[in-house]
């Protein structure tokens, strides 16, 4: 298989986060699954993973966070430096949910393919491309 690498290192970034929600995907007790994981890490991020110790509990404290709010009536979420999440795909019980994914191009130029014919697990979801240095 040949597999795309990101360009930047905010991509990479991203890829490790992946890689870490992969490690917590793996063990019994885990606090939350994410199955694209290992797609979305790629053998980059496997190689590097960002570190249960900060990543583990922000997941799930955002993941704690959205159901608290969805519940409450939010049915968007704007994930600003989205990276390679995957909430849109891994979190059921929130049919009504739009998810904005805001990050670079050249992230969603290697995450894109890798979500060909996965199912959402929302009700929509939107890649949009932005620069963030460019003022």
């Amino acid at each position: 298989l040949n597999e795309r690498s990101v360009e930047t290192a905010h991509s990479f970034t991203g890829r490790m986060c992946a890689a870490s929600r992969l490690e917590e995907t793996r063990r019994p007790d885990s606090l939350f699954s994410d199955p694209l994981a290992y797609t979305l890490a790629g053998k980059e991020g496997r190689a590097q993973p960002m570190g249960g110790w900060i990543m583990v509990p922000r997941t799930r404290f955002g993941d704690d966070f959205l159901r608290d709010h969805y519940t409450r009536g939010a049915r968007q979420l704007v994930l600003l430096g989205a990276g390679f999440d995957a909430r849109a795909y891994r979190m059921s019980g929130l049919p009504e949910l739009r998810v904005y994914e805001v990050d670079q191009k050249t992230t969603f130029e290697v995450k894109e393919p890798l979500l060909t014919g996965e199912s959402l697990a929302v009700a929509s979801r939107a890649a949009v491309a932005t620069e963030f240095t460019r003022p």
